[in-house]
């Protein structure tokens, strides 16, 4: 049987050692990040030899992959395996994914230095969150607009898929574009 916390969230209680796995979890999450940060740095690895990650739109897409697998991991994680409610789960890995994005886009696709780091902070997460929940939401209704005038006989469930897609999409251009012009500028002597 399972030690559990004081806390209900929702009728369940929270497992003692699921609130114990968090801290843990995060600081894991920041040793590998800066050991894929120094991989990544050193110019003689394998993959900078081939020349791969040396584009920032190719690291740009790998940090996307890692926050994606992140947030995917850790909601399975705290959700299915240890039972939480799949809202305080979301919230937790969402919020884990966005804090190993702002590392990983700060130290290995801008590369850039810690000036003005709360400005950066700020900045991050009002461009992420405006792209995940202002920018998706419209784009999904756009398009299932469209696809509901042009193709109506294409069900619920597909609509929203192709939206989600195009809105992924959407809001992946607007981040690279926010992140790399505002969040993370290129010094003058860059």
């Amino acid at each position: 049987m399972r030690k559990t916390v004081g806390l209900s969230h929702g009728g369940c209680a929270t497992p003692r050692s699921a609130l114990a796995i968090i801290p843990h979890f995060l600081s894991d999450v920041n040793r590998y990040s800066c050991v894929i940060v120094e991989k990544m740095k050193n110019e003689r690895s394998p993959i900078f030899a081939r020349g791969i990650l040396r584009h920032e739109k190719v690291r740009f897409a790998a940090v996307g992959a890692v926050n994606t697998g992140v947030d995917f991991g850790l909601l399975s994680l705290l959700a299915l395996v240890i039972g939480w409610p799949i809202l305080i789960a979301n919230i937790v890995s969402t919020s884990s994914a966005l804090a190993v994005s702002y590392i990983l886009n700060k130290k290995t696709v801008f590369r850039s230095e810690g000036q003005g780091k709360t400005r950066q902070i700020v900045l991050f997460v009002v461009v992420t969150l405006t792209g995940l929940w202002v920018l998706q939401g419209l784009v999904i209704a756009l398009v299932g607009w469209v696809l509901g005038t042009i193709a109506g006989q294409l069900g619920g469930v597909e609509v929203v898929l192709i939206g989600k897609i195009v809105a992924t999409l959407a809001s992946l251009t607007w981040n690279y574009l926010w992140y790399s012009k505002v969040v993370f500028p290129k010094q003058k002597n860059q």
